[in-house]
């Protein structure tokens, strides 16, 4: 999915490894994303709000949603100095 990003938004870093290589914010954003829709299976209350959310397909994008914007703030002048 790192082609649909605009071009302002793969400049920005996110992360830097301890090989001392940087990672994209958006790259970053899609991992944690990513990791949190394989981890729905083992959630025990994903039933349990899924309900309040319309469904589990509905619960799973909010959920990775929340995972994803956690780093959002990373693109913001404050984070860079």
């Amino acid at each position: 999915m790192l082609g649909t990003w605009s071009d302002q938004a793969r400049v920005c870093w996110g992360k830097v490894g301890e090989s001392g290589r940087w990672l994209l914010v958006v790259q970053h954003l899609e991992d944690s994303t990513g990791i949190m829709a394989g981890l729905w299976q083992f959630q025990p209350s994903g039933p349990c709000y899924s309900s309040g959310l319309r469904g589990e397909e509905t619960a799973r994008a909010f959920e990775g949603f929340i995972a994803g914007k956690y780093d959002a703030g990373k693109i913001s002048l404050q984070f860079a100095h």
